[in-house]
């Protein structure tokens, strides 16, 4: 696999590493003008970022070898902004220790984070239906949560991440969601939700709203009705 190293640098000056073993797919997209510029190609990672420097860092069709060697070179001794996965399988077990602003978990993407103590603000998965890896028994740091396309893991995602106090769920086919343990829960949006039948809440949780768009099937209780905002 040959694997490349891409650098965007945004406007506040945080430099984003993309490494992926498949340019040739990304180069063609950005040559349809179906995807954003890949950045400037390097070869050296340390020419142009310096040590203690905050980045953030993107990984795209890695193999478990070539991710374990790239990501212990880049994160020594660098902070690490946003960290992303997608289309990766990495089979592999490792002790790992990280402080993010933003987790993303793309499609296709399979790692076994459960030995990994993670502290971020915001989580983000993007298909949690191709999604087939697993995360430590809890990341309490967590207050955001967006999740994309579940199928029929959602409810074991919420015991992992119980301390969110918003919740973004899209095209999701629960049917019965359970925010019982969610007690520091504020706001939680629902969109093309469609077989979502019924929604519970811990009568001690904080929450202020709920916003639904297109879940159709829902009909508030006398209890949830002056919580649900319909868009």
């Amino acid at each position: 696999m040959c694997i490349k190293y891409y650098l965007n640098t945004d406007d506040s000056g945080i430099s984003t590493v993309f490494v992926t073993g498949r340019s040739e797919y990304w180069l063609e997209k950005v040559r349809l003008e179906i995807s954003p510029p890949l950045g400037k190609e390097i070869v050296n990672i340390d020419d142009y970022i310096d040590l203690e420097q905050t980045i953030g860092l993107g990984f795209d069709f890695v193999n478990s070898e070539d991710f374990q060697v790239i990501f212990i070179k880049i994160t020594k001794n660098r902070f690490i902004k946003d960290l992303g996965f997608h289309n990766c399988h990495i089979d592999l077990k490792f002790d790992c220790c990280l402080t993010l602003d933003h987790l993303y978990i793309g499609e296709n993407v399979n790692i076994d984070m459960t030995s990994w103590n993670i502290i971020t603000n915001k989580v983000t998965l993007l298909s949690l239906k191709t999604f087939k890896g697993y995360f430590s028994s809890s990341i309490p740091s967590v207050e955001k949560l967006t999740i994309w396309d579940d199928k029929d893991r959602l409810t074991e995602v919420l015991k992992v991440f119980y301390n969110i106090k918003t919740l973004s769920l899209t095209n999701s086919n629960i049917e019965d969601l359970d925010l019982n343990h969610l007690l520091r829960l504020i706001e939680a949006n629902l969109s093309y939700c469609k077989k979502l039948k019924t929604i519970e809440a811990n009568k001690q949780h904080e929450i202020k709203k709920i916003i639904l768009r297109r879940c159709n099937k829902y009909i508030p209780s006398k209890e949830m009705k002056n919580l649900v905002i319909r868009i």
